[in-house]
């Protein structure tokens, strides 16, 4: 009974936020306390035998050439469904997936049409020593079909000036810094909000959960299409806000992401009466 009413207050939680609206959420406590000392009791089991890979990420370059394959420094990492860590850690997948937070999104947010079947689950931990991530989207285009990132603290030792604070900079919005708070819970929509990890200056344990969905990185999203003899009125007339945004400033833009060449005229003024 215990935890079936835990698992309705996360639900309950997860649909009563600002996600949708804000393009985040931050649920604090969220996770209740005996999971969450299971969860971080592993994630630290797995780090000291040697489960958690050091972070790698690449670069493509252009043309044909291959990608270059870096290192990043003081992040380790694996994934949930990893055999190593199934077999070592069994007590996390279990608490883990006892926790059903996938499905809590899915019920909550039925507007990101999110996938059962595109779930993934990273585990990481960073030893601190400045180990950090530039600003990035989770889903920088295609072929991504991450709409919604859930991220999970387990630091009950974090003390200010540890760092390794998540930063939000939602879409015209102020930046957002989140420190990593044992149980506390971020969503946020992967194609959406531009975040990073700031430097960290000791050990900090945590989890994303990337929940895949439909809709994601469509052609309405990624481009603008141009008819043949379009004008350049009617083009702007059918952008979104943001789109009309970004080519009102300066007034002269040729947009390089269109589907050919453009300019367009000079942006009108409103004359003061």
């Amino acid at each position: 009974l215990q935890h079936a009413h835990e698992m309705t207050l996360i639900r309950e939680r997860f649909a009563s936020s600002r996600l949708l609206e804000a393009g985040y959420a931050v649920l604090d406590d969220c996770i209740p306390a005996e999971p969450a000392a299971a969860i971080a009791a592993a994630l630290s089991r797995l780090r000291g035998s040697g489960q958690l890979r050091k972070h790698r990420f690449g670069f493509k370059p252009p043309d044909s050439a291959a990608p270059r394959i870096l290192t990043k420094p003081h992040i380790f990492e694996a994934e949930l469904e990893d055999a190593p860590v199934q077999a070592a850690a069994p007590d996390l997948v279990s608490a883990l997936g006892q926790l059903e937070l996938p499905q809590a999104a899915a019920c909550s947010f039925p507007e990101l049409q999110l996938d059962p079947d595109g779930v993934t689950v990273k585990l990481q931990c960073n030893e601190g020593h400045g180990g950090c991530f530039p600003l990035h989207f989770d889903n920088a285009g295609p072929p991504s079909r991450r709409r919604l990132s859930i991220l999970c603290y387990f630091n009950e030792e974090w003390r200010e000036g540890d760092g390794g604070e998540l930063e939000l900079s939602p879409w015209l919005g102020q930046r957002v810094v989140l420190p990593p708070a044992h149980r506390r819970v971020v969503l946020f929509l992967s194609d959406r909000v531009l975040h990073r990890v700031l430097p960290s200056a000791a050990r900090r344990f945590c989890l994303t959960i990337w929940c895949d969905g439909a809709g994601s990185n469509e052609a309405s999203d990624l481009r603008i299409r141009i008819p043949p003899g379009a004008s350049a009125g009617s083009v702007v007339a059918g952008m979104g806000p943001a789109q009309r945004v970004l080519v009102a400033c300066p007034p002269t833009l040729p947009v390089p992401f269109l589907d050919r060449s453009w300019t367009f005229p000079k942006a009108r003024t409103r004359s003061s009466a």
